[in-house]
């Protein structure tokens, strides 16, 4: 479907959403920032399309996804930057619709409605700057710096936190808001050099320069209590996986270890009830 688009005036009408519409089937954009853009100003006949009674106060979400594309391709790139309500639509859109993820997201970023990116959208990198940096994937710039003591070695996003080590230390951060949940101070005699976490981000893994590997629970309101320790390594723990029951960690001393968690957790309920 070929689209053309106009540059119109704020206060424009626009009357050519189909060719197949009877003409001058006049409508405009009103834009509402509680309940999003709606459609008013329309006829009976525009009405009835609508499948509504009265036009007025018809929602552009109401509309098929083809038809809301035409509509808002006429509006110019700073119309849909500075309309916050349009976000709604933008996102039943993206999910539904790749097109239009490609073709507003990555042309003008995330509208200003959006919350910063869903968490499966960022992109997370750390360096010896002491930084974590959290990029939007889409427009590809950083959206905010968490700051550290100590060259950041490791991290592992989860859902809605980011678990980082620095020096000797482990936090963990709130990706919406950058605050730190929790910290493990001292977790090793040494660096903290590798991370790994469960699925559901409750278990913590941390494999150091001392060759240690210890596994830490993190409760709900971010308590943490250490569970176990190993020392499988002459050397310094430089990776670590996990898929439960399985945890795998690489050392400096060219060896690979695989442990079972399966009766240590076990074991820990018992002790716990």
């Amino acid at each position: 479907m070929d689209i053309e688009c106009f540059d119109e005036r704020e206060d424009s009408v626009i009357d050519s959403l189909e060719p197949n519409l009877p003409n001058k089937l006049i409508t405009s954009l009103e834009l509402d920032l509680e309940s999003g853009i709606r459609i008013v100003n329309c006829n009976e006949e525009f009405g009835k399309l609508l499948s509504v009674d009265k036009c007025g106060g018809s929602r552009i979400t109401d509309l098929p996804p083809a038809l809301v594309g035409e509509i808002l391709q006429c509006l110019d790139a700073k119309e849909l930057g500075i309309v916050s309500c349009v976000s709604p639509l933008f996102q039943r859109l993206a999910s539904e619709h790749q097109g239009w993820e490609k073709f507003y997201f990555e042309r003008w970023g995330v509208p200003p409605g959006i919350s910063k990116s869903s968490w499966k959208d960022l992109i997370y990198s750390g360096s010896w700057d002491m930084t974590l940096r959290i990029w939007d994937r889409y427009s590809l710039k950083c959206i905010n710096v968490l700051k550290h003591n100590d060259w950041v070695w490791s991290l592992v996003p989860r859902d809605s936190t980011v678990a980082t080590t620095a020096g000797v230390d482990v936090y963990v951060w709130d990706i919406d808001t950058g605050n730190l949940l929790t910290a493990i101070q001292n977790a090793h005699v040494g660096n903290t050099c590798s991370l790994a976490r469960s699925h559901t981000g409750n278990l913590l893994f941390t494999g150091g320069e001392d060759g240690t590997i210890h596994m830490f629970e993190i409760s709900e309101k971010f308590n943490v209590s250490k569970v176990a320790t190993w020392s499988p390594h002459t050397g310094a723990v430089h990776s670590l996986a996990f898929e439960f029951p399985w945890l795998i960690s690489a050392s400096s001393d060219g060896k690979l270890s695989l442990i079972d968690i399966r009766r240590l957790l076990k074991s820990n309920r018992r002790s716990k009830s």
